[in-house]
């Protein structure tokens, strides 16, 4: 009897222990998708990459999903290399994923804090030797900024790669000397930075006292069995080999790009290479809640904080930040995402914690964007529940006066205030303005048929509007600065973009100002140096009165000299721009550039001495030519103002 009840209870205790540890170590083998959803999902995509990587011209791409602790797709579409052609295979083609590798220099850091090694609210420069964070604020940068993109830094682009991979700088070196500087409080706005990211990553080197890469190996790569080389500038012979090429297409032929010659000198922020199948280990350790297979590379608690919402510049918008990943509502799922691209390659990685669902995909052409989006999209419905009918909001009108406080012109949050790279921003500007119906109406000066109109919502604190007439609404949020003083328009995009930041403009930095004022002394100048030419060269006479005293004709030399010299400095630019590859600004200001910006110093020289021998003539000038005297005032004028919008251009 004993021995039978002892049998019994014996056989109960391993039935129910190996079934725990059969659910544990597998949840796949009892709450796995039926096939026919994954055959429809796999047909689905062959059938989409068939169609579109021909009309984009995208040469080749890696995919992978992973559901439940496991991969249940894993393919290669096209060529990693086209000449000769080398299909692509999803476990042993490389690519560059870009700012993907975010997602794990994150996980990197969040290690450290795990082990106490980092504290995410600690002022930075409490754990850095090679240098300082400038104390621009009174509230310290600490790593949660760093990994939420809120620590407020400026951008840059100049100098981000390396020409030839022997220039590469330490991380220590390189931030201290290039690190951008603070342009807002940090947690006040989201503000996408590469720097930031590079920033945490040396905070790891600095914990470990080793390199960045020698701790991610040891703590996340090799236990994920992922390929440890991946951020070695250049690869390995034995990884290069396998490296895909990025091609741009010249109308009728790929041509191989001349960045895979380059090393980036962020590359912690976005120069990993990997196969689809490496990340579908990295997306299922982080579905798995830090687990792989038999190992952990993150605690439970850790994970959820890295997925969920740290830093929301509204709780009405449905992008928020979490740390190192972003976050949005699709389909009514939550998704934790984040896209790449560093020299032409372009990637999407994209886990619905939910649903323990995750997508990754690459390929190696600029023209990925649209593939990003889709394939989501793709994903979403074959595999998410349908969603639950969405609530309609109530709209209401807002009166002219409510409205005023928005009206204006905002420029990203992200983008170039220090060097001439600012220009490059010049056009892209949003303007709202009341629409007429109690709501706002954007719109963009390069592209008039992007105008998006904005209704007012109710139920919230303060106002937030809807674009009510996209198949996902999106929503709009203004936000104050640290002072109170309204400034930043936060918005969703229906693309696999950041949070959409926009900070406002004063009236000296409206846009279409500029051009005008760019413009009008541009004819100015043609007129300036027309004048010169006909009275010095062709009436030789200086000026046209014979008494004319040597100021007066210092004046007139110099105010030619100095517009031929703008119009020599604008021509300069353009021809630059125009004849430059832009591949070439990645490694600093190329040469014939540092020639054409030294003009702007000498027409500075120029119009100084023009404006003091204009005030020393003006009085003696005859009353009989007022036109004369306003004209050569208008000429002055235009030059400093030149001079002023140069200055703010940062040229």
């Amino acid at each position: 009897m004993r021995s039978a009840a002892f049998c019994y209870m014996f056989l109960c205790v391993a039935l129910l222990t190996g079934g725990a540890l059969v659910f544990a170590d597998d949840r796949a083998h009892t709450d796995a998708p039926a096939n026919g959803d994954i055959q429809a999902l796999e047909a689905a995509y062959d059938r989409y990459f068939a169609a579109m990587m021909p009309e984009l011209k995208i040469p080749g791409v890696s995919l992978s999903v992973v559901w439940q602790g496991r991969p249940v797709i894993l393919k290669g579409y096209g060529y990693g290399r086209v000449s000769p052609p080398e299909p692509v295979c999803p476990e042993n083609t490389l690519f560059r994923i870009g700012s993907v590798t975010k997602v794990l220099t994150a996980t990197a850091a969040m290690q450290c804090v795990e082990r106490g090694w980092l504290d995410l609210h600690q002022d930075v420069n409490e754990r850095l030797v090679d240098l300082q964070v400038p104390a621009s604020y009174d509230e310290p940068i600490t790593l949660w900024h760093l990994l939420t993109h809120t620590a407020g830094f400026d951008d840059r682009f100049l100098e981000l790669g390396a020409r030839y991979p022997d220039d590469l700088e330490p991380l220590g070196a390189y931030l201290a000397r290039r690190l951008p500087r603070r342009v807002s409080p940090p947690g006040e706005v989201f503000n996408y930075s590469n720097f930031g990211i590079t920033l945490a990553a040396h905070l790891v080197e600095a914990a470990t006292d080793g390199t960045f890469v020698e701790f991610i190996e040891k703590a996340l790569f090799q236990p994920l069995r992922m390929r440890a080389d991946g951020f070695a500038q250049p690869l390995p012979d034995a990884m290069e080999t396998r490296l895909a090429h990025t091609y741009r297409w010249d109308g009728s032929n790929h041509v191989a790009s001349q960045w895979r010659d380059a090393a980036s000198q962020v590359y912690p922020a976005g120069a990993y290479a990997t196969t689809a199948a490496d990340m579908a280990a990295f997306m299922i350790a982080h579905l798995q809640q830090g687990r792989y297979g038999d190992t952990r590379i993150l605690e439970e608690d850790t994970v959820h904080a890295m997925h969920t919402p740290q830093f929301a510049a509204h709780p009405a918008l449905r992008q928020q930040q979490g740390l190192g990943f972003h976050l949005r509502k699709h389909a009514g799922q939550q998704l934790v995402w984040h896209t790449g691209r560093v020299d032409m390659f372009t990637a999407q990685l994209v886990l619905v914690p939910q649903l323990d669902l995750g997508l990754f995909m690459v390929c190696n052409a600029d023209e990925g964007d649209q593939l990003r989006n889709d394939v989501v999209d793709i994903l979403a419905d074959h595999l998410f529940p349908d969603p639950p009918p969405r609530e309609q909001p109530l709209y209401i009108s807002l009166p002219e006066e409510t409205l005023a406080q928005y009206t204006g012109a905002y420029r990203q949050v992200r983008h170039v205030r220090d060097s001439l790279e600012k220009l490059g921003f010049l056009g892209h500007e949003i303007y709202f303005r009341p629409d007429g119906r109690g709501g706002l109406l954007e719109t963009r000066l390069c592209n008039q048929d992007a105008a998006i109109r904005w209704t007012p919502v109710a139920g919230y604190d303060t106002d937030v509007f809807e674009a009510r007439d996209k198949e996902e609404p999106l929503r709009l949020v203004f936000t104050e600065d640290s002072d109170g003083t309204l400034r930043y328009a936060n918005m969703d995009r229906m693309d696999y973009t950041v949070l959409k930041a926009y900070e406002r403009l004063g009236p000296h930095e409206y846009p279409p100002l500029h051009m005008a004022l760019f413009g009008i002394c541009l004819l100015l100048f043609v007129s300036a140096v027309l004048r010169w030419t006909w009275i010095s060269v062709v009436r030789r006479r200086v000026p046209s009165l014979p008494e004319a005293s040597f100021m007066e004709r210092a004046a007139h030399h110099l105010a030619g000299a100095t517009a031929a010299t703008f119009l020599f400095f604008t021509g300069g630019i353009i021809s630059v721009l125009v004849l430059t590859d832009m591949y070439l600004f990645a490694f600093g200001i190329p040469l014939r550039m540092q020639a054409v910006l030294l003009l702007p110093r000498f027409a500075f020289v120029l119009t100084l001495l023009f404006t003091c021998c204009l005030l020393a003539s003006f009085r003696k000038m005859s009353a009989r030519h007022t036109v004369r005297r306003v004209y050569v005032i208008l000429l002055c004028g235009a030059a400093w103002v030149f001079l002023w919008l140069l200055q703010y251009w940062r040229l």
